[in-house]
């Protein structure tokens, strides 16, 4: 669901409900996958619903880059339809990835709060160097911020160079 969002299906031609299904379809999908497998192996996975940034559906590179500003309502109301459809269908987590800008997260965040307060989530940034966001946020002061949130159980970074991983984990 990273990059599946009402908008876009909306901006490609289906119906909002046929947008909120294909939502809620990846889902199901992703748990019948993990079940199966549970099945055969015995061994549980988790099913992540994943928010990507606004940048992600603007699909200019932005979601790399942060170039990009909305206000908290208007991040909420992005992120609101597709959380909505995760949670409706059942997630074990909730993975905010690929975040160029500590402000989205925390809308995000505080979203979840709002509509599932008890949901486990993860955050990873994409990071402009191995210390900061796209945005300028250091990447130390945005995982402090997001480890505050009782349900945020990691804090990452993905998509950056592989030199970089080491740095910015330190």
């Amino acid at each position: 669901t990273y990059q599946a969002n009402v908008p876009a299906f909306l901006k490609n031609g289906y119906s909002e409900q046929e947008a909120h299904s294909l939502i809620q379809r990846a889902v199901i999908l992703a748990k019948e996958a993990r079940d199966e497998y549970q099945q055969e192996t015995g061994i549980y996975n988790y099913v992540a619903g994943a928010l990507g940034p606004y940048g992600a559906y603007l699909a200019n590179g932005s979601e790399y880059t942060g170039d990009y500003h909305l206000s908290i309502i208007e991040y909420q109301q992005f992120h609101r339809p597709r959380l909505t459809d995760i949670l409706t269908v059942g997630v074990d987590v909730i993975a905010i990835e690929t975040q160029p800008r500590l402000d989205e997260v925390l809308a995000e965040l505080d979203l979840v709060k709002e509509l599932a307060p008890d949901t486990l989530c993860y955050v990873s940034f994409s990071l402009k160097d191995s210390t900061r966001l796209p945005d300028g946020t250091p990447l130390a002061v945005a995982a402090r911020t997001v480890a505050k949130y009782p349900n945020v159980f990691a804090v990452g970074v993905n998509c950056i160079p592989l030199e970089e991983v080491t740095v910015a984990i330190e």
